[in-house]
């Protein structure tokens, strides 16, 4: 009966923690087995196969590439004389991962494409297989290069995305940035319209208010002359009604001496 493990015994053997088994799983959809109660089991060829992930990822590559690499969730392995052909291909592949994603890229892209398919061109497609359902080391080798070729396509189509999502994103804030800009000098032109108005009804106010005052000012001096003219004029009557008033105290005065003397 075939020994199994536990995912404890198992990542103690790769030399791992437990859920980078449980990660790598997930991210290479890796069939994995599970027993009655839901709990995940390991064979001997499910340790190797991580073993050889954990090799892979120490030489420096990603789960992206390793997964183009896999085949129905397992890791082929070369024989001895294809081993530096599958060298080249992982350094290839490493190259092409750490591609940086900036406006200069593109010269560096393509010299990682070329030293791509040098790396790839060395070896030739099959056209045979040797035995049914088994692969040669050259077959292995072939889809290595088609699964190479795929990882720089998509490489390279994450790059160029990245790079088109970047200019977007730049483009989008200049536009941001120009509008705030041509919001705020539309709200400091506004502003100085709003100041310029309200000095010139000021002024306006002032005048209308000195023009006020000035009328004020000669209606008061018409009221005091009239008042004045009238005042004089009662005086007069005044003066008038005294006279007359004195002269006839006067007459009476003289008519009673002449009644005296005339009885005497």
């Amino acid at each position: 009966m075939e020994q199994t493990l536990f995912i404890s015994d198992a990542a103690k053997k790769v030399h791992v923690e437990a859920h980078v088994l449980r990660y790598w799983e997930e991210e290479l959809e890796l069939p994995i087995k599970r027993n009655e109660l839901g709990h995940r089991y390991y064979t001997e060829e499910d340790v190797k196969r991580f073993q050889e992930i954990r090799e892979l990822k120490e030489r420096g590559l990603q789960l992206k590439a390793i997964r183009l690499i896999l085949k129905n969730g397992k890791l082929d392995r070369l024989a001895d004389g294809e081993n530096t052909q599958a060298e080249k291909a992982v350094s290839a592949a490493k190259t092409a991962e750490k591609m940086p994603d900036d406006a200069q890229h593109g010269q560096k892209t393509v010299e990682v494409l070329k030293a791509a398919e040098k790396v790839t061109g060395e070896v030739e497609p099959i056209k045979t297989t040797s035995v049914v359902g088994e692969e040669s080391g050259e077959e292995k080798a072939a889809r290595l290069q088609w699964l190479l070729k795929q990882l720089f396509r998509e490489v390279l189509q994450e790059n160029n995305e990245a790079m088109c999502r970047e200019v977007r994103e730049s483009i989008l804030k200049e536009m941001d940035y120009q509008f705030r800009m041509q919001e705020e000098r539309e709200d400091e032109r506004e502003a100085a319209q709003i100041k310029r108005d309200e000095e010139h009804f000021r002024r306006v106010d002032e005048l209308l208010r000195k023009k006020r005052g000035l009328l004020w000012n000669k209606d008061d001096r018409k009221t005091e002359r009239k008042k004045a003219e009238q005042d004089k004029t009662e005086s007069v009557e005044e003066q008038k009604k005294a006279a007359v008033k004195e002269s006839a105290e006067e007459f009476r005065h003289r008519n009673s001496s002449r009644n005296r003397q005339g009885r005497e």
